[in-house]
């Protein structure tokens, strides 16, 4: 189950596991890929953020002077 789960591309998956699937299959060097920076995923993750306060606005929140 957890093999059919990284097939698909479920974001649940451990990392350590991703790596012995990886080793299993001799594709340790391509770590490098899984662990590359996803540009799009971030722009959706920040989005689903909603918009961010100003720093001003966080120092005046948490009491620290600019």
């Amino acid at each position: 189950m957890t093999l059919y789960r990284a097939e698909a591309g479920n974001a649940a998956i451990a990392m350590g596991t991703l790596v012995r699937i990886l080793g299993a299959l001799g594709m340790q060097g391509d770590l490098d890929v899984v662990a590359r920076d996803d540009k799009l995923g971030r722009l959706l993750q920040d989005e689903e953020l909603g918009p961010r306060p100003s720093v001003r606005k966080l120092l005046r929140r948490f009491d620290v002077e600019s």
